[in-house]
């Protein structure tokens, strides 16, 4: 009898510690980052891949998620194309929960005249440091080649040509 009971209290013991380190395990600190690029100031476009004549200012948005189960505290933005963003940016960034450059209050504009593209590393991590994460985005500016006009300005170019050649035909006509 000794021996049935045993087993199941020694089986029970160890699910059960099994059990207690599975649920107080943490998931890796890990965060996602989202790199976008637009022409209007103080919002985040919706895409990372835009096309604009030279000399055009843009707009980089940079959107962190902390994927992992540590709320991360301290923050570092390097691109490299632009350098540092900020070091050390003192914000709690929950599990779960997401933060902009536009809504931590940065304007990030920068003129381009080549088509560029450039990647930005993100780092979130607590004093220490510890429970530190990293995290990559690329953004793509294509520069258009030519001047594109408007069809509208194509219609009052076309007018300007043809009133051009009324006055030489007229000339012509009355000199002949």
């Amino acid at each position: 009898m000794k021996t049935k009971f045993f087993l199941p209290c020694t089986l029970t013991a160890a699910l059960i510690i099994l059990t207690t380190q599975v649920v107080n395990s943490q998931l890796p600190s890990s965060i996602t980052l989202t790199k976008t690029v637009g022409t209007t100031a103080g919002v985040c476009s919706a895409t990372s891949n835009i096309t604009v004549a030279a000399g055009t200012t843009v707009y980089y948005c940079y959107t962190v998620t902390n994927t992992g189960s540590t709320t991360l505290n301290l923050h570092d933005l390097v691109d490299n194309q632009l350098g540092t963003i900020f070091t050390g940016l003192n914000y709690a960034l929950l599990p779960g929960s997401s933060i902009n450059t536009v809504d931590a209050g940065l304007s990030i504009p920068v003129v381009i005249n080549v088509t560029t593209t450039n990647t930005a590393t993100w780092k979130a991590y607590n004093a220490g440091p510890s429970d530190i994460a990293e995290a990559q985005a690329s953004a793509t500016v294509n520069i258009t080649t030519g001047t594109l006009i408007p069809i509208s300005d194509w219609a009052l170019y076309f007018g300007i040509f043809l009133v051009f050649v009324f006055i030489v035909a007229r000339y012509l006509i009355d000199k002949g």
